[in-house]
């Protein structure tokens, strides 16, 4: 129970500090995330930060494609993996453990709509697809 419980937790904060690497790196290279490291872009027009930065608006809305269609499924799949390989028994729930917190702190960021939620019950079962299949792996090539 101890090591089932510490997998789940040892999931959760991989999944928040795989999230966080690639929110800084999506920051760091593409421009519309340069106008959120700068501090006086909230004095300037939409015409001026269009000219520096390019479309903020379009910027931002590449920045949630990626996350969404990128690093999620990469989060998951990575969860899935190392819940396959470490878990001895159940290795689907605590999967679907260890990815639930990432995925409630990226939903409560939406309006819960459906279409948003939909891919999040996608990479709750990539993670569990995954574990599972390298659970039984695992046991079989043992």
């Amino acid at each position: 129970m101890k090591q089932i419980a510490s997998l789940i937790l040892f999931n959760a904060l991989l999944s928040f500090l795989m999230f966080l690497v690639a929110g800084i790196v999506l920051i760091r290279l593409i421009p519309a995330g340069r106008l959120l490291l700068n501090s006086d872009f909230r004095h300037r027009s939409y015409r001026e930060l269009q000219a520096k930065y390019g479309d903020p608006v379009g910027g931002a809305r590449r920045v949630v494609w990626l996350l969404e269609s990128v690093c999620f499924p990469i989060i998951a799949v990575t969860i899935g993996a190392i819940t396959g390989t470490m878990s001895k028994a159940h290795p689907v729930p605590i999967a679907l453990l260890g990815i639930l917190p990432i995925e409630v702190f990226a939903l409560s960021l939406s309006k819960f709509r459906i279409r948003e939620v939909l891919p999040f019950v996608g990479y709750a079962a990539i993670a569990s697809v995954f574990a599972f299949v390298v659970f039984h792996l695992r046991m079989t090539l043992r």
